[in-house]
Parts: C-alpha cells; structure tokens; sequence
C-alpha cells in the first residue's frame, strides 16, 4: 500500500460523507419537507441536526452574517468546509515538507475538537445523525492515522525542511 494509504482512504471516506451532507442540506434549502435517507427515526434524523443553526457555519457564522445583509448570503453548510479539509488532507498525505506534516496534524486536532463541539450540539438537540457521527469517526482515524505513523512527531524533532524523507 502506497505511503499514508490509510490516511487516504480515510480522507476519501470523510469526503464521501461531507459531499452526502452538503447534498442533504441543498436539498434542504431547495424543498423543506425532504427526506434523506439518514432520517431513520424522529430522534435519528441528519436534517434535524443538518437544518439546525448548527448546520451552517458551525452555528458560530450565525452572528457575524446575520447583523450584516451582504454577509448574510455567506453561511456555508457545515459539509462545505468537511470537503476542503478532507480534499486538501488527502492531496498533501505523501507531502514530507515539516510545515506541511505540522499543518496536518494541526488540522486533525482541530477536526476532532470541532468534532466533540458538534457531538455536544447533538446531544443539546436530542438528535442521532448518522452522517455526523461517521465524519466524527473519520476524523479521529485520520487523527489516529496520524499519530500511528508517528511522523509529525519526526518534523518536531528535526530541524531540516524536509524531515520525513525516506532514502
């Protein structure tokens, strides 16, 4: 298996699952009353969770764009942000540039602190998402994958730029 491949097709998986999110949520948008496929009970529902606050920007972009009218259109789908992180951690997962591999691994802490965040709000909601609990899953492999392979401890310790090279 090529080098991160775990890492990969976790990133693979976790954009799977943001693209499904984001498509729930235009859905969403365009036709109140859908029914995804993940709404499996009245308390197991991801357009319960995907339509809350929550749902667009994390629940944090709700203030600043809702005092602003321009800003307003401007409150991506949480899924949105899910698809650039996993594409952008997949197309750098063979990089062995130090910043990169520390820039990674910052991300994934990140991912999984967000993911705890979001967790909370389910439980705040009442509300089992599928969906949502796969990519908090998916982002604590990624994290694991991380950790597993040990090398952004290697770019820690060294001092070259590129710290992970194998020869």
């Amino acid at each position: 298996m090529i080098e991160n491949g775990l890492l990969r097709l976790w990133c693979i998986l976790g954009f799977l699952l943001s693209a499904y999110a984001t498509y729930v949520e235009i859905n969403l948008i365009l036709n109140k009353d859908y029914k995804a496929l993940c709404d499996l009970a009245p308390k197991i529902s991801c357009t319960a969770a995907f339509s809350s606050s929550y749902g667009k920007g994390f629940g944090f972009l709700n203030n600043v764009t809702s005092k602003s009218n321009i800003l307003s259109e401007w409150n991506p789908p949480n899924g949105i942000f899910g698809l650039i992180y996993y594409a952008a951690l997949f197309a750098t997962a063979n990089k062995n540039q130090r910043l990169c591999r520390v820039i990674q691994f910052l991300f994934c802490i990140l991912s999984n602190v967000m993911s705890i965040y979001l967790a909370y709000i389910l439980y705040i909601l009442d509300d089992i998402c599928v969906v949502c609990i796969s990519i908090y899953v998916v982002n604590f492999l990624c994290l694991w994958e991380m950790l597993r392979t040990d090398k952004w401890t290697q770019c820690f310790r060294s001092q070259k730029t590129q710290c992970l090279k194998t020869d």
